[in-house]
């Protein structure tokens, strides 16, 4: 029984600072998305301008801000950019990997 409650204690201690250190995480990443300039919440949604240069930094802090994949996240790319399928490639390919992440074209 000693053994146990061990074992058990260890994986609450674990799961304590794997919380702690994916809060933190996320707070920083939040930091980052509103300084950024590029993303905006709006109705619950994460949106987020694509630009080429750092599309893929900013869409992996706002799939490390929407709080484990529940929260949507739209990448917004527009149709005249010149690198747009560059920016198609990098987001489909986050796409498949974090499902709550989707690209549309405006």
């Amino acid at each position: 029984m000693k053994e146990f409650l061990m074992i058990a204690l260890t994986v609450a201690i674990l799961y304590a600072v794997y919380r702690a250190t994916h809060g933190a995480l996320a707070h920083f990443a939040g930091k980052e998305l509103a300084s950024s300039g590029l993303s905006w919440r709006k109705d619950g949604v994460i949106h987020m301008e694509a630009v080429v240069e750092s599309m893929e930094y900013y869409a992996r802090m706002a799939v490390l801000t929407s709080d484990f994949g529940r929260i949507p996240i739209v990448v917004h790319i527009p149709r005249g950019d010149a690198c747009r399928a560059e920016l198609i490639f990098i987001g489909e390919r986050l796409s498949h990997r974090y499902p709550n992440l989707t690209v549309q074209l405006f």
